[in-house]
């Protein structure tokens, strides 16, 4: 089963709409720091990524980030994972869901948050 398969939005001759949201690389620490090195209580740190560009959704109240798409081709497979490339790498992203990026692809448009939301409840 090819990951196309999940994807929920639009394909054409031009290619396939990626979806992508915006985010941001940062450390999480949780526990103590200042606590010294071997202690059991001082925890640790964990990288993991923050949303960039959000909206507050009227019905919930909740922070969703704006969906950004770019129409790619395919560049080839990886098993059953279609590769797509975008900032300059090749990738084989899940298309199930938005792809979180740092930077928005060249070419990329921004969807307006009534756009965002329906891709969101859907």
């Amino acid at each position: 089963m090819s990951s196309l398969m999940q994807f929920r939005g639009t394909c054409s001759r031009r290619g396939v709409d990626l979806q992508f949201t915006l985010c941001r690389e940062v450390a999480k620490t949780v526990g103590n720091p200042d606590l010294p090195v071997g202690h059991p209580e001082r925890g640790y740190t964990y990288p993991t990524k923050e949303d960039l560009d959000t909206f507050t959704d009227p019905a919930t109240g909740r922070q969703l980030p704006h969906i950004y798409i770019a129409t790619r081709k395919p560049v080839g497979m990886l098993g059953c994972w279609v590769q797509f490339r975008y900032n300059g790498a090749v990738h084989a992203p899940d298309l199930s869901i938005p792809i979180r990026v740092t930077k928005i692809p060249r070419g990329a448009r921004r969807l307006s948050v009534e756009a965002s939301l329906r891709i969101w409840k859907s």
